[in-house]
């Protein structure tokens, strides 16, 4: 089945918000938590049955689950995030 990861969304990965949606997000004055301006990895993927309910083009979507340095997690679209190359984290947490 089709779906909405790009190939590097994997568990192990190292991201990041996207510039794009934190861009977005001040210009909307609306208020993210911290940790998005930080490197977290993804530790899981799993679906949301509601969007891919939604959608009208039979994919399957998924979101990454991933953890911040801080602890705090967060399920995200792929599409939020970018890749981001750190060194530390990601190997603790993998």
């Amino acid at each position: 089945m089709n779906n909405n990861l790009p190939n590097w969304v994997r568990v192990g990965a190292a991201v990041r918000v996207g510039a794009a949606v934190r861009v977005r997000s001040e210009k909307m004055r609306t208020v993210n938590p911290m940790e998005w301006l930080d490197h977290g990895v993804v530790v899981g993927l799993n679906q949301d049955t509601v969007l891919s309910e939604l959608n009208l083009r039979g994919l399957q979507i998924l979101r990454a689950h991933v953890v911040w340095p801080s602890g705090r997690e967060d399920s995200l679209l792929p599409s939020m995030l970018e890749v981001h190359r750190t060194g530390e984290f990601e190997t603790k947490h993998a």
